[in-house]
């Protein structure tokens, strides 16, 4: 009974180790086929790392990295596509067992990857997963390369922006030398080529002192300074040419970063002839406000005359025993104190009224009115003796004398007098009377 146990027991045994033995091989096998695959998909980040190499070489690195990787390599034949660029390290019939996996950017098919054998077998999930990684590792890199291309020609265009703009640019370190300058800022200061500005800093190509007394030295060091700390700064910056000649300049520096690096962008504007102008225009401003004091003084002293001359004339306009009045058509727009008291108006009452108030008879307002008009056509006097009506409703004499107010101009009206005759009517009726007797 013992050594049937024991038989027993060894055969279960050695069952055990020979199924052990097995998944150890298997495992063994599986091991060394996910070295494959690390390996391969290391080749293939190696090739697809090296910048610029040619699209032509990166799908046939590539293409020769992937057989190596798969189970089969001596039946295994790899195809790659990049952007319209294709490598194969064998033909490869529709009819083989194939695996492929697509490249796409941004959604967009930009090539394929191909793992095909020659003869009929299967292919491990894991084979699927890596080229799917290979697939995804070329779009990575094309997704790259387009990123530097764009980053190439936005670079391309700033430095022909940077160097063919008019406006003069340089870039200067924080102490103040200059890196770069495009020619309108070697121009500025009047230097022929950047080596002669390289190295040196604006200050180099400055007086000794700024036109607000502070030595340039000093001043382009704070300058520099504040422009660092706060990021941009602006502000006018006298220069000295080579030949001596003074050039003024608005400067706009603007801080740069970049890995850690610290850089001014200088862009400078020459407003030599500008500040000239403006100065100009300064003084002539001064000199007009001098004149136009001047002349006020000139028009206040005969404004004051004339003011003198016209309170005289108003005098003498109220003064005299005369009504005096201004018409336009018939309606009075000026009169003096003396019409005022003939008539018993006020000054409000009587403007812009029409004589047509004062004449109690029609006729004789066609009388007024036909002399009036020959008055200005025939630039003559006229003159009547008529009855004029008060405001109280009471008719006096008077004699009425009329002229143009401008012969040359019978737009501008006519002047009139007014002259209260009652008590010569009165005596010549008196005389009539008596001689009647």
């Amino acid at each position: 009974g013992l050594a049937a146990a024991l038989a027993v027991a060894l055969l279960r045994a050695r069952a055990m180790l020979i199924r052990e033995s097995s998944l150890l091989k298997e495992t063994r096998l599986d091991l060394a086929e996910r070295i494959k695959e690390k390996a391969c998909i290391l080749s293939v980040f190696r090739a697809s790392e090296e910048p610029g190499k040619p699209l032509g070489d990166l799908a046939r690195d590539v293409a020769e990295a992937l057989p190596p990787g798969w189970r089969y390599p001596e039946l295994c034949r790899a195809s790659v596509e990049i952007e319209g660029t294709p490598y194969q390290t064998g033909s490869i019939d529709r009819e083989m067992a194939q695996l492929s996996a697509p490249v796409r950017v941004d959604g967009l098919l930009c090539g394929n990857v191909i793992v095909a054998y020659t003869e009929a077998r299967p292919f491990l999930v894991e084979e699927r997963h890596l080229i799917d990684q290979v697939a995804e590792r070329l779009a990575e890199t094309v997704r790259r390369r387009r990123a530097e291309q764009k980053l190439q020609e936005s670079m391309e265009q700033f430095r022909i922006l940077f160097e063919r703009t008019s406006l003069p640019n340089a870039v200067i370190s924080q102490s103040g030398s200059c890196i770069a300058a495009n020619q309108a800022y070697l121009g500025l200061l009047g230097l022929d080529a950047v080596t002669e500005l390289l190295g040196r800093t604006p200050i180099d190509f400055s007086p000794e002192l700024q036109p607000d007394g502070e030595p340039s030295s000093a001043k382009g060091r704070r300058l520099i300074g504040e422009a660092t700390a706060r990021g941009n700064l602006q502000f006018d910056w006298l220069h000295r040419r080579p030949d001596g000649s003074p050039v003024l300049a608005e400067v706009i520096l603007t801080r740069l970063s970049h890995e850690g690096n610290t850089t001014l962008h200088c862009t400078a504007r020459d407003i030599t002839e500008q500040r000239r102008n403006q100065d100009e225009l300064a003084r002539q401003h001064l000199r007009l406000e001098a004149a136009v004091a001047e002349r006020t003084r000139e028009l206040s002293v005969s404004t004051e005359a004339l003011r003198h001359a016209i309170a005289s004339q108003k005098a003498i306009f109220d003064a005299t025993a005369e009504g005096i009045f201004f018409l336009q058509g018939d309606t009075v727009v000026e009169c003096n104190q003396p019409l005022l008291s003939l008539l018993g108006y006020d000054m409000d009452e009587l403007k812009g009224r029409s004589m047509r108030d004062w004449l109690p008879d029609p006729e004789d307002f066609r009388i007024v009115s036909s002399g009036i008009a020959a008055a200005l056509g025939h630039q003559a006097r006229f003159e009547e003796h008529l009855h004029l009506q008060r405001k109280d409703g009471t008719v006096f004499w008077c004699r009425l004398s009329i002229r143009a107010l401008d012969p040359a101009d019978p737009a501008s009206g006519v002047v009139g007098t007014l002259i209260d005759v009652t008590v010569e009517h009165e005596t010549v009726d008196q005389l009539n009377r008596a001689h009647a007797l």
